[in-house]
């Protein structure tokens, strides 16, 4: 046995290396350099004080003379397999044992108004009242606000794994549908590549707000429904009410089919045609969808919805994340793209907002009264913004209020 002290990576790489041509007759761990930059190599393989072979050394070990161009390609597969594993693990064995903790992931695209910054803090505070902000990751895509200001908030919760993302549409398209698609499908490659261990992904806007708990809630609907990728409103609003958004969003979906056609943007008049390009992707993306038995325009309200971990992957192992701008100048918004994914990868959508389940969302305004939101169990509402009915600063402070009675225990 012998037991040498390893002074360099780049020493213990070419170590690693070389055994590794010799793995039938030795056992080595590369992963020791890192650790304890000691190492010890069974059998008698010698090694001279430099810790380097030479080719006498490894003959007079009975190993056959190898040749430059074999050592040359130990080493290239030796650097390709740990930069593969630093793309996937981001920081060694610590990162990968706290993400084992990861519960989930959320997403929240953030607009260019500083009212966004207070209702992102109000979000963030509900959402880390309710859920530990040590257990999740979260993804910002910030679209045109202050990066640092974006950073001072993430710095006030304990988080384990934090991000923002600059959405990287560049003015492009409408803010409210198909340029914010393009944030939002960049956000799930990113959670995709970075944040894989993570059971579900929760996609928020700033103007939702979370009144209970629902991450244990939601994990578990996952596990019984394996078929199940993406949970939310989807043909019924809270209360049982049928939604119209199917039938409101059908022929736009459906115009993505015509061989020939144009989109009016902000951005100008686009010409479709079907037969190259990203038009063709779309369509086949669609045509594939529809044999799984999608129909044209379903999805699960945008205002608050859950992604599950497997869907998430498989949209990654299709290429469904590869081009963010497939939609870029088709109107078309990111609850329908992933709705349409979602059918994509041959899974189902389900409505998961009854009372006692956690996503009271509908598209504008309250579904209730904020004290029958909590009465009936709702854990995610959308949307807190001003409406006949409610106005948003007194939606807020009642459940800031509700949030405070919670913490000092008188509820």
């Amino acid at each position: 046995m012998v037991r040498q002290r390893a002074t360099a990576k780049r020493r213990g790489n070419l170590v690693s290396a070389a055994l590794e041509l010799a793995r039938g007759a030795y056992c080595f761990s590369a992963s020791s350099f890192a650790s304890s930059r000691s190492v010890s190599v069974p059998g008698s393989l010698p090694l001279n004080e430099n810790l380097t072979f030479s080719l006498p050394d490894l003959e007079g070990a009975g190993l056959r003379r190898l040749a430059l161009g074999e050592w040359v390609a130990a080493l290239s597969r030796q650097v390709a397999r740990r930069r593969r594993a630093r793309a996937k693990g981001g920081c060694g064995r610590r990162a990968d044992a706290l993400r084992l903790l990861m519960k989930f992931v959320v997403l929240i695209p953030v607009g260019p108004k500083k009212k966004e910054l207070d209702r992102l803090s109000d979000l963030l505070a509900s959402l880390f009242h309710f859920e530990a902000p040590e257990e999740c990751g979260l993804l910002l895509v910030n679209d045109g606000n202050s990066t640092v200001k974006l950073q001072e908030l993430c710095s006030r919760f304990d988080l384990l794994q934090c991000g923002i993302l600059e959405n990287p549409r560049n003015g492009r398209g409408e803010g409210w549908s198909d340029g914010l698609a393009v944030g939002i499908l960049a956000g799930l490659r990113r959670i995709a590549k970075e944040m894989p261990l993570a059971k579900f992904v929760i996609k928020l806007d700033t103007d939702s707000l979370v009144i209970n708990p629902f991450a244990d809630q939601v994990n578990c609907f996952f596990d019984q429904n394996a078929n199940v990728g993406l949970v939310g409103s989807y043909l019924r609003e809270p209360g049982g009410v049928p939604k119209n958004s199917i039938a409101d969003w059908s022929p736009r979906v459906g115009k993505l089919r015509r061989p020939f056609t144009v989109w009016k943007s902000k951005d100008g008049w686009h010409f479709q045609c079907g037969f190259w390009s990203r038009d063709r992707q779309i369509q086949k993306l669609i045509r594939e969808a529809l044999h799984s038995g999608y129909v044209l325009g379903e999805s699960c309200q945008g205002g608050g919805y859950a992604l599950s971990a497997k869907a998430l992957q498989k949209f990654n192992d299709r290429g469904l994340l590869d081009d963010c701008f497939l939609f870029l100048n088709r109107r078309i918004t990111e609850d329908i793209i992933v709705g349409l994914f979602t059918r994509v990868v041959r899974m189902a959508m389900a409505d998961f907002n009854d009372r006692g389940q956690p996503f009271g969302v509908v598209w504008r305004g309250l579904c209730a009264p904020p004290p029958e939101l909590l009465r009936h169990g709702y854990a995610i509402v959308h949307s807190v913004k001003d409406t006949t009915a409610y106005l948003e600063r007194e939606t807020r402070t009642y459940f800031a209020e509700d949030r405070k009675a919670r913490y000092q225990g008188r509820i």
